[in-house]
């Protein structure tokens, strides 16, 4: 018997600069935020078209134990088509690189004290070199316990990027930080990486972040997981996403998302 789908959470927001003979000018800012709770499903879409501007969306879901995941994608405007950024916590994972988009998507999920993030971060470039950045924030009550991200795969279009850089950052603090301007490094880092870090004990706020620039024509996107353990306490988890943790588990974590999705930039 098929499990009852989690309740979804959606926002969508969009803005077109002035009108004019030639087109859409002037700045359009586009910005979505799609906010839930007990681990459901939230979603935000914006689109804007113009210009210059940007368009940005924003989920969040909160979790008990003073824990929660937001996500984050923001795509410049100014390309040759509108820009869209999409965020998504929880739910199907629909990420895919295309042209003018900037994707975050993540699910976390809770076996006792482990926490678990997985997800996906990218986006497709248009027109111009323009910027795009994605994040994934996880707050996480933690008991001083070792705190992983492992980076999983990437995939890319063209020469992926014309720069790049990644970040993880705690409470203010850099723990890790990356420089890219070409695409066999991306490569090299993003594939089978797992970072290592040590937290104190308490609340603490841990964000992975990639901004990048992108000309028409290139694309970057890359797979992750985070890990940490949890203080001892009680999380909700909607039934599916239970069911889910299961197949994890059976298939070892590293692999659930090794088909990744390409969309090559309209011509």
């Amino acid at each position: 018997m098929a499990l009852p789908a989690e309740p979804l959470i959606a926002s969508t927001a969009s803005a077109t600069g002035a009108d004019s003979e030639n087109g859409a000018v002037g700045t359009a800012n586009a910005n979505s935020s799609a906010s839930t709770v007990d681990g459901n499903a939230a979603r935000a879409l914006s689109t804007a078209s113009g210009s210059s501007g940007q368009a940005q969306a924003t989920a969040r879901s909160n979790f008990g134990n003073s824990n929660s995941i937001k996500t984050v994608a923001t795509s410049q405007v100014g390309g040759t088509a509108p820009a869209d950024a999409t965020a998504q916590v929880g739910g199907a994972d629909s990420s895919s690189i295309n042209a003018g988009q900037s994707f975050s998507v993540a699910n976390e999920f809770t076996a006792g004290a482990m926490n678990l993030v997985s997800g996906s971060m990218g986006a497709g470039g248009i027109g111009g070199s323009l910027s795009y950045q994605e994040s994934v924030d996880f707050t996480l009550d933690a008991i001083g316990a070792p705190f992983q991200v492992h980076l999983l795969d990437d995939a890319s279009i063209e020469t992926g990027f014309d720069s790049a850089t990644f970040q993880i950052v705690s409470d203010g603090d850099v723990l890790d930080s990356q420089s890219f301007t070409d695409l066999a490094s991306a490569d090299s880092f993003f594939t089978h990486n797992l970072l290592h870090f040590d937290l104190g004990p308490g609340v603490s706020d841990i964000a992975v972040v990639f901004d990048a620039t992108m000309s028409g024509g290139e694309g970057f996107s890359f797979d992750y997981t985070i890990r940490g353990i949890d203080s001892p306490g009680d999380t909700p988890l909607p039934p599916s996403w239970t069911m889910m943790l299961v197949g994890l588990i059976g298939w070892g974590v590293p692999s659930w998302r090794s088909k990744r999705k390409l969309r090559a930039p309209a011509a």
